[in-house]
């Protein structure tokens, strides 16, 4: 299979409530976009990884997806904000469920400032009230 039918294979299993399944065709998709030297599809498809795991409550396994992920976007001269925010703000709502309220409050913030740059108001939403609640429970 292609990288693009790994991606649709993944969103299928996906909406059809087959996270482990969804999960890997996602990871199989990043490694063949890996290989096709395409490294933004292939840090999306990591980052979709993460967020199906996390989904899964596979909290340990997702986080290795984001942290690869985010070192990718990081590391591209190109990348696009959103596709950034969105990782960032995946990362941290894992952050959250894993009790790291410092850096889940920090990834929040960057991705504030990201979704702010991109006009994207339901980011920018949830961002500002997961700060808050964030600042309510410290």
């Amino acid at each position: 299979m292609t990288a693009a039918e790994l991606v649709e294979k993944g969103r299928s299993e996906r909406n059809a409530g087959n996270l482990t399944a969804a999960a890997d065709s996602y990871k199989r998709a990043a490694d063949a976009f890996h290989l096709a030297a395409q490294p933004l599809r292939e840090a999306h498809a990591i980052r979709h990884s993460g967020d199906i795991l996390q989904a899964a409550g596979e909290l340990t396994t997702a986080q290795p997806c984001y942290e690869e992920a985010l070192g990718i976007y990081r590391r591209h001269p190109e990348v696009p904000l959103l596709d950034l925010a969105n990782a960032i703000a995946g990362y941290a709502r894992l952050s959250e469920k894993l009790n790291h309220r410092q850096r889940a409050a920090a990834l929040w913030k960057d991705a504030l400032d990201l979704y702010t740059q991109c006009s994207v108001q339901p980011g920018i939403d949830e961002a500002r009230g997961r700060l808050d609640d964030l600042a309510t429970r410290t």
